[in-house]
């Protein structure tokens, strides 16, 4: 029997999953090497030097696959000069979440989403177990306070880009990681984490085993990509950029029947410039885009009521400087707003921002 099926025998598809991936990997001896199986010590020397071989035509890295009844071990050989990297080991009926090199494992029917859809008013997790990666970067809506709600136990953890508070505790997972903790323990219903730069929001559902089971799968891969999201918001390189100043041509209706933008007259001059209103208009999300619009502007609200009742409106064919928002993703829900920012384009006055939704 020659190496190869050796090789297969041993491990099936995951060696030949592995070689193709490259693996999993994060900081650790040069030898990845699982004895588990003590019975199969002399076909797994010859896996070594078969895989070792292998190493050859990747580059000088050889990755090992092994294999028990629960779990699969998947990490490299690397020559003296390159990184030291380590094994992940993934329990049977669990998935790696990465995000930023940063890793966690949850259970593998939990999906993974986009953090611009955690949630606000009731707390980041819904009752529907979820890994979320990334920032949640959409506006807060003004939110009562319902604790029955908001405190509620669910399950759930959400990774995205932070560093560690003045009192967070230093301590050191299970595995050997050594984090940075809130103080809060395990009695509420949100645990706090920091890890190389990663924040990562662990939901406290009702069997705390589950969270515990998060924290104890902490681990860092360099360089490992982020995990595929679904509602995945669509980013921009530079939302900053002022967009090309334009003049109205054609009237629009907005914020589903309040807002109408007509064409300004031939003679209408702007006193503020379109450069001014779009600094004063301040910095953009990347998971929108803008248009800067001079036209002239009527809404029916908001208005002034006068004594008996009657409404008059604040706004009314009065020439100014729009700034225009829209979602790049306008079909995913919560993938940012639709919005407008006005400026008296006369007296540079800044009147007036809303965002809405849905559009336009």
């Amino acid at each position: 029997m020659s190496d190869d099926d050796d090789l297969r025998d041993a491990f099936g598809d995951d060696i030949r999953a592995a070689l193709h991936e490259r693996a999993r990997v994060e900081p650790l001896p040069d030898v990845a090497f699982d004895v588990e199986r003590r019975n199969h010590t002399r076909a797994r020397s010859r896996v070594l030097v078969a895989t070792l071989a292998v190493a050859i035509a990747l580059g000088g890295v050889a990755v090992i696959a092994t294999r028990s009844d629960d779990t699969k071990r998947i990490g490299v050989v690397t020559p003296a000069s390159s990184p030291r990297t380590s094994t992940t080991v993934v329990r049977s009926g669990f998935r790696v979440v990465s995000y930023h090199g940063v890793h966690v494992e949850v259970p593998a029917r939990w999906p993974v989403v986009d953090g611009m859809h955690t949630g606000f008013c009731t707390g980041p997790f819904s009752d529907a177990p979820t890994a979320f990666v990334g920032p949640q970067e959409n506006g807060s809506p003004s939110c009562p306070y319902v604790p029955s709600l908001r405190d509620k136990k669910r399950d759930g953890v959400r990774l995205q880009s932070g560093d560690q508070p003045g009192d967070a505790r230093r301590s050191t997972t299970s595995s050997g990681a050594v984090v940075f903790q809130d103080t809060a323990g395990w009695k509420g219903s949100i645990k706090y984490v920091w890890y190389r730069g990663v924040s990562l929001t662990i939901g406290i559902g009702p069997d705390v085993r589950v969270a515990e089971s998060i924290l104890d799968s902490i681990g860092f891969t360099p360089g490992a990509p982020d995990t595929p999201a679904a509602g995945r918001c669509a980013r921009i390189d530079h939302p900053n950029s002022m967009p090309e100043p334009e003049r109205l041509t054609t009237r629009l209706v907005l914020e589903h029947g309040n807002s109408t933008l007509d064409p300004p007259l031939p003679s209408d001059r702007a006193v503020m410039t379109a450069a001014q209103a779009w600094t004063a208009a301040g910095t953009r999300p990347d998971f929108e885009h803008a248009r800067l619009v001079l036209a002239r502007y009527s809404a029916t609200l908001p208005a002034t009521q006068h004594a008996d009742g009657s409404l008059t409106p604040d706004h009314q064919n009065q020439l100014m400087w729009i700034v225009l928002s829209a979602p790049n993703s306008p079909d995913v829900q919560g993938c940012g707003m639709w919005g407008y920012h006005l400026f008296d384009a006369r007296t540079g006055q800044d009147l007036e921002s809303a965002g809405y939704t849905p559009g336009p």
